[in-house]
């Protein structure tokens, strides 16, 4: 072990008071034979070392100097000496301070580029189809999710962003948190808001992922083609998942977005696919096309939730067609449109 690091380490063992009476006497003997000219050179060296590169440390280096070296009573109570000696202890106490601050910083500085981050734990709130459900976050922010939605979440959020994993439908109601951006991926698309009221469809094989925002302001990014889109309340962005459009649109009423949190069924230019696909999520209910130009008719429209048979009946007067039960299963036929 060299001089300097014994030095060192029998002047941790002081400061945490955990010296033998040996060792006390080793640690005077090896101070008193050190010279001041030894000591005030390299001190004043690693001093202004520290103070240098101190900038995210925020160690108030001046103030510490002072006390160090101004403190003979609090620091120099091994034992009566001669003044001279006093002096010379009090000197490389505190050069012996700087060494140990300097490996402080220098530690503290490795650990945090280089320690592994704490993995965060997440939770899974699943929703089957004919249910809709609601969860409360750790930061108090409300979801509600869909029929056949999943969201994937943090126990607790850290860090500088809230990020949860969206499959399927979800209102967001986000508490607003300035220094946090709440951030939902869904599919395609990346919403990033600071706190406000919306809602995110993207169904797995979906031909539309769209957010509609009914208070506030949300950015929306496309993330194959890293196009943004800022809403404003009463404004969506869709993107085709078949042609890879992405646009945003003003909207009359985004009531047709949200009627499903509110026990309806809304329909806003949707396809027949897409009204066949939400009738399975809503009612556990199979329906086909028989004919492949159906899929091209579409239909805007609020529904309050009624008999399958009514709610059929409607949509099949809106778009020419008609339907027939085959087995459990619902049949949408006729011409279709182009």
């Amino acid at each position: 072990m060299t001089q300097s690091y014994r030095l060192q380490h029998l002047f941790k063992k002081y400061l945490r008071n955990d010296c033998t009476q040996a060792e006390l006497e080793e640690l005077v003997t090896m101070l008193n034979d050190m010279d001041d000219d030894e000591l005030d050179g390299p001190m004043k060296a690693l001093w202004q070392k520290a103070k240098e590169n101190s900038d995210e440390n925020n160690v108030d280096w001046d103030k510490m100097y002072t006390e160090v070296t101004g403190s003979e009573e609090s620091l120099v109570t091994i034992r009566q000496t001669r003044r001279s000696n006093f002096r010379r202890l009090w000197i490389n106490v505190a050069a012996a301070a700087v060494v140990l601050v300097i490996l402080a910083i220098g530690m503290g500085y490795y650990l945090r580029k280089h320690a592994t981050p704490p993995r965060t734990a997440f939770a899974e709130k699943l929703v089957p189809v004919k249910k809709t459900d609601s969860i409360i976050l750790d930061d108090g922010s409300k979801i509600v999710l869909n029929a056949g939605s999943s969201l994937r979440y943090p126990d607790s959020f850290h860090g500088r962003t809230r990020e949860v994993y969206l499959e399927g439908e979800a209102i967001f109601d986000v508490t607003h948190d300035p220094a946090r951006p709440f951030i939902i991926h869904s599919g395609q698309l990346k919403t990033v808001v600071l706190g406000t009221k919306f809602d995110v469809s993207a169904y797995p094989g979906a031909e539309k992922m769209q957010v509609t925002v009914i208070s506030g302001k949300v950015s929306v990014e496309e993330i194959g083609s890293k196009k943004i889109a800022t809403l404003l309340p009463n404004q969506r962005v869709v993107f085709n998942t078949k042609t890879n459009a992405f646009v945003a649109n003003n909207l009359a009423s985004v009531a047709p977005q949200t009627a499903w949190q509110e026990g309806r069924i809304g329909f806003d230019d949707a396809s027949l696919a897409e009204v066949a696909a939400q009738f399975y999520r809503r009612y556990g209910v199979h329906v086909t096309l028989e004919n492949p130009n159906l899929a091209n008719c579409h239909i805007s429209i609020v529904l309050n939730n009624d008999l399958i048979d009514n709610l059929l009946k409607t949509i099949t007067s809106l778009t020419n067609s008609n339907y027939r039960y085959k087995g459990n299963e619902v049949v949408i036929y006729g011409e279709g449109c182009n």
